[in-house]
């Protein structure tokens, strides 16, 4: 593996470049892949606590006293400012939006539950 190409490249080099490309979300989703290598650890984080959102809410009517979600609601800030560049368009833009719901289908469909 250490034999240089034509180009003064070694094969692992050419190798681990055209991983790099291939691994990238952007390119996945091109090719019908997108989260083909799996969601990141920040992704299954906001997940969990777009859940756990989910739950509150939904347990509300009959709570007494009411829960407090600001907790919830500053974790999804503070995860969503931690996605890194290659993060898909659409998730951030959800995100930004506080759009959870269409963001917890997304990263859902995304961990194929």
């Amino acid at each position: 593996m250490g034999r240089r190409g034509g180009n003064g490249r070694t094969l692992w080099q050419f190798l681990s470049r055209w991983l790099n490309l291939i691994c990238s979300n952007r390119v996945a989703r091109l090719l019908g892949l997108r989260y083909f290598w799996g969601m990141t650890e920040i992704e299954t984080q906001l997940l969990q606590t777009l859940l756990q959102l989910e739950k509150a809410v939904e347990a509300m009517p009959a709570a007494n006293p009411k829960p407090d979600l600001r907790p919830l609601f500053g974790r999804l800030e503070e995860l969503a400012k931690q996605l890194p560049a290659s993060a898909d368009s659409q998730l951030r833009h959800f995100l930004q939006r506080k759009s959870y719901q269409k963001a917890r289908l997304f990263l859902q469909e995304s961990a194929g539950g």
